[in-house]
């Protein structure tokens, strides 16, 4: 996608092609499109841990994950969880950081 900024990943969601489980979008500031995703199978600690997490261009989670398109275009503040069946359901569309 052109244009569209890079975004903040859990690193074993690209390296171990993983479903993106959780998903939120901050706000956008300069590059960075304020999506932030997560496989949201880790331990307690891991989430904790900065090294688990990398800066990539979108392209690199479609790669992945295609299911993440169609709710790219909401705006800051719209969080998502995978449902079992693959879809996401918007959890909140009211969180902004």
């Amino acid at each position: 996608m052109e244009n569209f900024g890079y975004v903040v990943a859990e690193k074993k969601l690209v390296d171990e092609h993983l479903k993106v489980l959780f998903m939120y979008r901050e706000s956008e500031e300069n590059y960075d499109s304020g999506w932030r995703f997560f496989a949201g199978d880790g331990s307690k600690d891991y989430p904790d841990d900065p090294d688990n997490y990398a800066i990539y261009d979108i392209d690199s989670i479609l790669a992945v994950d295609e299911g993440v398109r169609p709710y790219l275009s909401y705006p800051a503040g719209s969080v998502f969880e995978r449902n079992d069946d693959g879809t996401f359901r918007l959890v909140s569309s009211g969180f902004v950081r």
